[in-house]
């Protein structure tokens, strides 16, 4: 999944790159720019030279040429493909958080009892503006998220001494430890990058 998301990523930079560039094209000097458009040139007929072969007849409509095929084609599997990509982002999200078997029969927990058991104080607090937890499916192992944004001011100490006093109870209640990520965050965008992250 990994190797895929980067190529995704490789040929949309390189999508963007050659149009950022052909963009670009007239405010450069001549200098510059009159080779490029060569070597663009030499590869677009290298490329129709190529693809020629693949022409086709369609009966009524005529014959539609090598290069217009194979730019169909590729267009046409770069789309699935970007449609296959942002399809599968929001992959992972788990609603039941919690399973727990017993012989008697198997108890759940959704993500509701998730929030209420681990962000419900925090979130209560005023020094707090939100406090959310999510449940994400990480190589098959159901994990938390908890988000909370403070105030400005806020004691950020407390606040994580109040997220780990809130794991333990959920642990107890899992009946064993289970990964969970409190993520303190600011308001503001560009600060959420300097935040602070524990893992428990």
């Amino acid at each position: 999944m990994r190797t895929t998301n980067r190529l995704v990523l490789l040929l949309s930079g390189l999508v963007a790159l050659a149009g950022a560039v052909l963009i670009a094209l007239p405010l450069l000097p001549s200098t510059i720019a009159t080779p490029v458009v060569a070597v663009v040139t030499d590869a677009v007929r290298a490329v129709t030279a190529f693809f020629a072969p693949w022409a086709i007849d369609v009966a009524g409509t005529g014959r539609i040429e090598g290069p217009v095929v194979a730019g169909a084609v590729a267009a046409l599997v770069l789309a699935l493909l970007l449609i296959w990509f942002l399809s599968t982002r929001r992959q992972g999200r788990l609603r039941t958080v919690l399973r727990v078997r017993e012989p008697q029969g198997a108890t759940t927990a959704d993500e509701g009892v998730a929030q209420a058991v681990l962000a419900g104080d925090l979130a209560d607090r005023a020094d707090v503006l939100s406090a959310t937890v999510r449940g994400r499916d990480v190589r098959h192992e159901a994990t938390l998220r908890m988000h909370v944004v403070p105030r400005s001011g806020a004691p950020l100490r407390i606040l994580l001494e109040q997220a780990q006093r809130a794991c333990e109870d959920w642990a107890a209640l899992a009946g064993e430890r289970r990964p969970i990520v409190v993520h303190l965050a600011d308001r503001r965008g560009w600060d959420r990058l300097r935040s602070a992250t524990r893992v428990r």
